[in-house]
């Protein structure tokens, strides 16, 4: 009997239309996405019989995860026999004629698609080792459809199957059932079958892709992987895939960060990283960018891990000498989040109790080279102004095409998350008694953004993000959702940048907004809002624009605009008393709620306000 643990991939993930699942992010990260969740079951201890199978079902961010074990025998000391069966019922995948995956009716939507499971021969034939791109060359995959998969599947998804050895994924259509099992890199390792539905209303009947499979080991190792330096790095390739440079033989990514001096005024400040216990990948992208951001203090730097059991992102903190704490997870979707938020920022608050401060940031977040440095320069504004709650590194607006300015700052009233700080009194105060029990499903930064926790306090925000958020699955993300609303947002990518912090205390900030108003030209979107700016007008001159905002919820007319310039236009955030600031055309533009916005009494009294909007406009999605 061969003892081992098999490295499994049973994700799906369900599109905003619920009916497509992504396996791309299975295959490669070079397709331009990053695999979402990987399981790793350790070596186990052996039984009398020759198979043991065992599934877990658990909730992951509001998404059914199957996580399975098993310990199976060889069909001879080697070779091994992989099989897929895709039906409209089920899915299901054996190794030698065992179970490792089984996906029925039962899971609903949530088991609806492509689902994959990726081999380890590391565990049949030990001492084999295994540093390669993304899934490991040597591995073998099995992948089959459970229901419908072609919906938006895509052309590049196509290729890359039909490079992995696909035969049939090009003529996948409505209700067809495919099954496939292949040996990555090895293209002539690989058999697909591809059952025809014989019209909109019905599936194809059920196909079984099986495939023998010669284990062998590896011809040699990366030439790193013996040095002792490299240890972690050698223990952590071979238990996962899916992290393309950190494992490659020719050219591994560093694991090296330079070694920077905190900022003075950040030295206390500790950094609490929120982390699921199923996007290692992410993890690791979020701590490699805070790592090499000026100032980092990795002293400093905690991940918070929604899980008790020891996960990959777990072993991501290992590989990278970062601190973990394990959240015991309760209530659920939303307040399961909820809930973990308050577990970190208390036992942060705890653990330094000489930090004033404190910075969060999500594990789907990419740190700006300079996120120490803008906290650095906005921290005495949180310090002495008693009108601000909090300090952000995201603008909701920050789109490519409407912001510019690196050192330029805004007050909003809309807390927006994505990267921020809090001080200490504020959580110790006013938020933690405060914050909603297990038993309240709600968003935190919702409930931080109502009426009675903001108290008419604002938050700063740069005009260009500190942030990148690059996460394509998650409780309320998906793909196509990113690419709708985050893709194209900005990030400073200059390190030197310095943020200017004069005039945004209260009083100056409105007297600046004063002046920067009475020096625009005033505009007006007429027929088409996609071009306003008159001709003749020089180069990055201020623009303003009044547009009917009777009521502080008077947001109709501003969610149109929104649309059409293709800014944040789920909600309406990114305002100071009734104004919206970001760049159109490379013109600062400032977009003024009239008659309910105090700096309405600007608008000359023959200007013609903005109301209802007759425009044409294209679509949101972000070109």
């Amino acid at each position: 009997m061969v003892n081992c643990a098999i490295l499994v991939r049973g994700l799906l993930l369900i599109t905003i239309i619920g009916n497509f699942g992504f396996i791309y992010l299975m295959l490669n990260e070079n397709l331009g996405a990053t695999p979402s969740s990987h399981f790793s079951l350790r070596e186990q201890k052996e039984t009398p019989i020759s198979t043991t199978f065992s599934k877990l079902n658990q909730v992951v961010q509001d998404r059914q995860v199957n996580r399975i074990s098993t310990i199976a025998s060889s069909l001879s000391p080697n070779l091994i026999r992989v099989s897929a069966l895709s039906s409209k019922d089920k899915a299901v995948i054996t190794l030698n004629d065992d179970e490792v995956l089984h996906v029925g009716e039962d899971a609903g939507e949530e088991g609806r698609g492509i689902h994959i499971v990726t081999i380890n021969q590391d565990c049949f034939l030990q001492g084999l080792l295994a540093f390669l791109k993304s899934i490991h060359p040597h591995r073998i995959i099995a992948l089959c459809v459970r229901d419908e998969a072609s919906f938006n599947l895509g052309e590049a998804v196509r290729m890359a199957l039909i490079d992995m050895g696909s035969l049939k994924i090009g003529q996948l259509n409505w209700r067809d059932t495919w099954a496939m099992v292949a040996q990555i890199k090895m293209r002539q390792h690989a058999k697909d079958i591809l059952g025809r539905s014989p019209d909109m209303e019905h599936w194809a009947n059920p196909v079984m892709a099986a495939m023998d499979f010669q284990l062998q080991t590896a011809e040699e190792a990366c030439s790193w992987a013996t040095k002792q330096e490299n240890f972690e790095r050698s223990r952590f390739c071979s238990l996962y895939d899916g992290y393309g440079d950190v494992c490659n033989c020719e050219s591994p990514k560093t694991l090296t960060f330079p070694e920077s001096k905190p900022f003075p005024n950040l030295r206390n400040v500790p950094v609490v990283v929120i982390a699921s216990e199923n996007r290692g990948s992410y993890l690791l992208r979020t701590l490699t960018a805070l790592l090499s951001s000026e100032g980092s203090n990795r002293e400093r730097i905690i991940v918070s891990i929604d899980g008790t059991v020891t996960s990959e992102p777990e072993d991501v903190c290992r590989l990278l000498g970062i601190e973990v704490l394990h959240h015991s997870p309760t209530s659920d979707k939303n307040g399961r989040i909820t809930q973990h938020y308050r577990f970190a920022l208390t036992n942060v608050f705890g653990r330094y109790t000489d930090a004033d401060y404190l910075i969060i940031i999500e594990e789907d977040l990419e740190a700006a080279p300079d996120f120490f440095r803008y906290f650095s320069a906005t921290l005495p504004l949180l310090e002495k102004d008693p009108t601000l709650y909090c300090i952000s590194a995201w603008n909701d607006q920050g789109y490519m095409h409407s912001s510019k300015d690196p050192t330029l700052l805004y007050r909003v009233e809309t807390m927006p998350g994505l990267g921020w700080m809090l001080s200490r009194k504020l959580f110790k105060d006013e938020l933690e008694p405060k914050w909603p029990g297990p038993d309240k499903l709600w968003d935190w930064d919702m409930w931080m953004r109502t009426d009675d926790i903001r108290k008419d306090r604002e938050c700063i925000i740069p005009d260009v993000s500190r942030t990148f958020h690059f996460g394509s699955s998650g409780l309320n993300v998906n793909d196509y959702f990113q690419q709708l609303y985050f893709e194209k947002h900005r990030l400073n990518t200059d390190a030197n940048a310095v943020v200017n912090v004069n005039n945004m205390v209260n009083k100056a900030y409105d007297d600046m907004l004063d002046k920067i108003i009475l020096s625009s030209t005033t505009v007006i979107a007429e027929g088409s809002c996609e071009n306003i700016v008159p001709d003749d007008i020089v180069a990055d001159a201020p623009l303003v624009l009044y547009i009917a905002m009777s009521t502080p919820h008077d947001h109709d007319t501003w969610l149109q605009l929104a649309k059409c310039w293709k800014l944040w236009d789920l909600d309406v955030r990114g305002y100071h008393k009734g104004i919206f600031r970001f760049f159109y055309k490379e013109h600062p533009m400032t977009v003024v709620g009239t008659p309910f916005s105090p700096f309405s009494t600007h608008k000359p009294e023959t200007q013609k306000l903005q109301a209802s909007l007759k425009i044409q406009y294209t679509s949101t999605i972000q070109i």
